[in-house]
């Protein structure tokens, strides 16, 4: 597989194209985190993604545990 287990983060992965690529991701083999504004929708990506981070991209505090262990971002 593509992928072979890298560990790629997608911001932005609440809207449909971020869950169109994190199904993507995972198809190819990659380990897919999600980064999440909000918790309350994150269930909804359990299916596509390996890992969910609640966090803002326009809040650098919040980015550091997403951002720990990734080879990729997909922003």
């Amino acid at each position: 597989m593509q992928g072979e287990g890298e560990r790629i983060l997608v911001v932005g992965a609440g809207g449909r194209l971020g869950r169109e690529m994190l199904a993507e991701c995972r198809r190819r083999g990659y380990r897919v985190r999600a980064l999440m504004r909000c918790p309350a929708r994150a269930d909804r990506l359990r299916p596509y993604a390996d890992e969910i981070v609640v966090g803002d991209a326009l809040r650098p505090e919040t980015l550091p545990p997403a951002l720990a262990g990734v080879d990729r971002v997909f922003s």
